[in-house]
């Protein structure tokens, strides 16, 4: 009888502890959109200390789809953009700083070249009150 009741004040003594070191983990989710009409692949790409560059696995954005992926923290990743039809020949290739917050990206191409861009929330837009009047 006792046994159980020790266990149970020990997980209850524990519980705090664990569920306050996840409450304050910096993670966010980042999503690119596909805001083309076009068909893109989006890699990621390391760039590792000899140079030599690896690639991620390629995920196809058809237009107007967007692709979500959990950053467990602040990073800047490699990231290149390309039609499936000419994966030798990038639309985009740069380097994308993903906070520790939510963030949404569009990606917009023209066929020619791509452009990623970071959209702002609306309810994150800075409003301008009007100041006092003058006399």
């Amino acid at each position: 009888m006792f046994g159980h009741t020790r266990v149970w004040c020990r997980f209850l003594a524990l519980l705090p502890l664990v569920l306050g070191m996840t409450l304050t983990a910096d993670a966010g989710w980042v999503t690119l959109k596909n805001d083309s009409n076009r068909i893109l692949m989006v890699q990621e790409a390391v760039v590792a200390q000899d140079g030599t560059v690896r690639r991620g696995k390629p995920t196809r954005l058809l237009p107007g789809e967007t692709l979500r992926e959990f950053q467990a923290g602040p990073v800047v990743k490699r990231i290149e953009v390309y039609e499936p039809q000419t994966p030798a020949r990038p639309l985009f290739v740069g380097r994308l700083n993903f906070r520790d917050d939510n963030q949404v990206f569009s990606i917009s191409s023209d066929g020619k070249s791509a452009a990623v861009v970071p959209i702002v929330a609306k309810d994150t837009v800075p409003v301008k009150l009007p100041g006092p009047k003058k006399s």
